[in-house]
């Protein structure tokens, strides 16, 4: 039930939307870096390979569903295909036990 909650909620959408702005800021062209920041600030450890690798997979897949739907990008209020995507992937790390838990 936290999972409906944290991924619906629109502060946690601002939430996510602001971290991913703030991540890309510090790390403009290092999207893992850019993802183990984000990681590190919600959950104050470090990601594992593996997570940076499911996380940078998210991105992909999002990145791509963002660039071929014009209306599913519309929908998140983001001026571009790579800023939803990122913000995609903030949410899920906002969504984290880790996170929730800490």
């Amino acid at each position: 039930m936290q999972a409906l909650v944290t991924l619906n909620d629109p502060v946690y959408q601002d939430a996510a939307k602001a971290l991913a702005k703030s991540s890309q800021a510090a790390h403009p062209s290092d999207l893992p870096a850019a993802i183990r920041g984000m990681f590190r600030a919600v959950t104050s450890g470090q990601a594992s390979s593996s997570d940076i690798a499911d996380l940078l997979a998210l991105h992909t897949d999002s990145l791509d569903a963002y660039t071929k739907d014009a209306p599913l990008l519309a929908a998140t209020g983001l001026p571009a295909p790579e800023a939803a995507a990122l913000a995609t992937v903030a949410s899920v790390i906002l969504n984290l036990d880790s996170a929730l838990t800490k």
